[in-house]
């Protein structure tokens, strides 16, 4: 592939702020032949997005931080269709509906019951064309943020 295919795209985003997660997907996803950029909080995230853009193939990102969350973290990010987002949670009041409503390609659960079928789902979708979502017809500024009370994301 030339350089605006995949060979371009080899970089994978992963915001979390518990070390040991981000840690562990770096070495996963560095096994796989992608370099890793971490972040820990959203001020962080916006740095290496920026610098990267161009050759991230996906971003993780954790829906529960402090400060600001993963789906107000995407907001800021607004990554478009082209890199796909995987949301990762340990439980949140944001319904799986509503993080894939805002463009998420999945949604993980953690800790991950099937940690090696994660990372594959990860870089095999990060090897394919964006899928466009009904939710990325509206701009990520008009998202409506607010979570859902009641529903809690099941546990996988």
């Amino acid at each position: 592939m030339g350089p605006s295919g995949l060979e371009k795209k080899k970089s994978i985003l992963v915001i979390d702020d518990t070390e040991a997660v981000r840690r562990v997907l770096a070495i996963a996803f560095r096994q796989q032949g992608f370099e890793v950029h971490e972040a820990r909080n959203a001020q962080e995230a916006m740095q290496r997005f920026e610098a990267h853009k161009d050759t991230i193939a996906a971003i993780l990102l954790d829906v529960e931080m402090p400060n600001l969350d993963g789906p107000r973290i995407l907001q800021q990010l607004q990554p478009g269709e082209t890199i796909p987002v995987y949301f990762m949670t340990a439980g949140s009041t944001y319904s799986r509906e509503h993080l894939l409503g805002l463009g998420a390609r999945d949604v993980f659960c953690k800790p991950f019951s099937n940690f090696v079928e994660t990372i594959r789902a990860v870089v095999e979708h990060a090897a394919k064309p964006p899928i466009k979502h009904a939710a990325h017809s509206e701009p990520a500024r008009e998202t409506h943020l607010e979570p859902a009370p009641s529903k809690k994301v099941p546990e996988a």
